[in-house]
């Protein structure tokens, strides 16, 4: 936004698309775009792109710009990035926002397209894979976008810019799979209500689909307050989203446990967990996730970490550390400790004291400084891990 001659202005953007389809805008306006010669095979090119480009490889397709209102319309025509919109879904990068990943690698050879009313162009394009792109899913866009001419009253004008934009969906061969992680979590106070803001990141080479989990909120002695379901959608391959849930239920304000799990994939699961939480953030969903991209690293608390999708569940023993495998081997070692000890230093039963039992106990070594120093390692390690996993 910015002042011009006295004039306010404010630009809109609406109508936002990934597949195939019609935005209609004020007045008799309404225009899309659909992919030329869709596949038979595969459903999904009747609504967006779909090819399987090898590194190196160009190829060229055509899509089609629809004026299906009743004026005369001129579009400007763009490639443009494809983003993980907030709260998950594909979108498209702005026009005036450089374009630094995948639509680079898409030509076309206009800017701008008129159309009569009712008629269609077909719009060749050419996209060109680069030879050390790694095997994945790869997401652009081909965005049409509509400004009318600007209307003025009491000197106010706004500009409303209607666009429209199809996915260029690429599927580089080779292996390649989805691994998300919950970044960090937010929270705040908005006229009364708490908001959450869960920062996640898909770090793989393929789309996370389907995305749902759950957000814990428990109260400072660990007692389950309310549970906040996430529902994602679709996270891009490397790229980052952050997802804004409010809480249905009164939670505490000073300090909170929280625990925030997703699902996606073939029985793939991330986790975030957080025991000193408080609600302190004063950051939009947009400004964390323009701090998450380049910015300076936002306050972390809690110990991201991967966990099994059985491991969700707040009130089993999971949540403890007893069944930690760190504190499972050092039990062991005190237990053995404590074995050799007692059988080098109790009477046992007449029928063990000549067992196979007692001939192993007696041929270890004993040092007392070593035993003691085991231990006391041991009981350390034994801390440490319900430190950690408590």
């Amino acid at each position: 936004m910015k002042w011009r001659a006295g004039l306010w202005l404010v630009i809109v953007f609406v109508g936002v698309m990934v597949g195939a389809g019609t935005v209609r805008a004020a007045g008799n306006v309404a225009f899309g775009l659909r992919p030329a010669q869709p596949s038979a095979d595969d459903p999904r090119t009747y609504a967006y792109f779909v090819h399987t480009p090898s590194p190196g490889e160009t190829y060229v397709d055509e899509v089609v710009v629809i004026n299906s209102g009743d004026e005369p319309i001129t579009l400007e025509i763009f490639a443009a990035d494809g983003i993980t919109a907030i709260n998950g879904g594909t979108a498209f990068a702005d026009r005036d926002q450089d374009i630094t990943g995948v639509g680079r690698w898409i030509s076309l050879p206009v800017s701008q397209i008129t159309l009569a009313p009712g008629t269609e162009q077909s719009v060749p394009f050419t996209v060109a894979v680069p030879t050390d792109t790694a095997p994945g899913q790869y997401v652009a866009g081909i965005v049409v976008s509509y400004e009318p001419e600007d209307t003025q009253a009491r000197q106010l004008t706004v500009r409303v810019i209607q666009r429209s934009g199809i996915a260029v969906l690429m599927e580089v061969p080779g292996l390649a799979t989805a691994s998300l992680e919950i970044t960090g979590v937010k929270g705040r106070i908005q006229d009364g209500v708490v908001i959450y803001q869960v920062s996640v990141h898909n770090s793989g080479g393929l789309l996370a689909a389907d995305t749902r989990g759950s957000l814990e909120v428990r109260d400072a002695e660990g007692v389950l307050v309310t549970t906040i379901p996430l529902n994602l959608g679709t996270i891009l391959a490397r790229d980052r989203t952050v997802l804004s849930v409010v809480a249905d239920v009164d939670v505490p304000l000073v300090s909170q446990q929280i625990v925030a799990a997703f699902n996606y994939g073939s029985n793939q699961a991330a986790g975030w967990r957080d025991q000193q939480f408080v609600l302190n953030a004063e950051l939009s969903a947009a400004d964390q996730l323009a701090e998450d991209q380049g910015g300076q690293p936002h306050r972390q608390t809690g110990v991201p970490r991967k966990v099994a999708a059985t491991e969700l569940g707040p009130e089993s023993w999971r949540d403890g550390f007893w069944f930690h495998p760190t504190f499972l081997a050092a039990a062991a070692m005190l237990a053995m400790i404590g074995g050799v000890l007692l059988g080098r230093r109790v009477r046992l039963p007449t029928s063990l004291r000549h067992s196979k039992l007692k001939a192993i106990v007696e041929r270890v070594p004993f040092n007392p400084w070593v035993y003691a120093t085991f231990a006391v390692g041991s009981l350390v390690v034994v801390a440490a891990t319900a430190r950690i996993g408590g």
